[in-house]
């Protein structure tokens, strides 16, 4: 059975969503935690992401990472929605938890966040 995960990047809270996919192609939870880093509080105020807040957003991500490494998950996504695509300094966080945890972040457009809502809400 494969192990995947989702991360979900947006302005109130990072979300991450273990899960192994079952016999008839449904997934089966594991984990599902929500860390309330506030990335939109600095993105629709000063338009930067903070030290504070970045520092917050990378030790979330290491207790993500330890997550993938205890459930040997074999495939995940990372998705940012309109926080980290408000910010000007959005590409130094992506990279600074990139070399901090090795997983990679793609900010998303908001008509590709709406596709994916619509998605997870249809599989309810």
């Amino acid at each position: 059975m494969r192990t995947i995960a989702a991360i979900d990047v947006s302005s109130n809270a990072m979300r991450i969503m273990v899960g192994r996919i079952v016999y008839d192609g449904k997934v089966e939870v594991m984990e599902n935690l929500r860390l309330p880093v506030r990335l939109g509080q600095d993105a629709f105020t000063t338009g930067i992401v903070s030290d504070e807040t970045a520092q917050q957003a990378v030790d979330a991500f290491t207790c993500f990472r330890k997550m993938l490494d205890d459930h040997k998950v074999d495939r995940v996504r990372a998705v940012a929605t309109s926080a980290l695509r408000e910010t000007t300094n959005s590409d130094l966080l992506i990279d600074r938890i990139a070399r901090s945890t090795g997983i990679e972040i793609e900010i998303i457009s908001g008509e590709e966040e709406a596709r994916l809502i619509h998605l997870a809400v249809a599989h309810l």
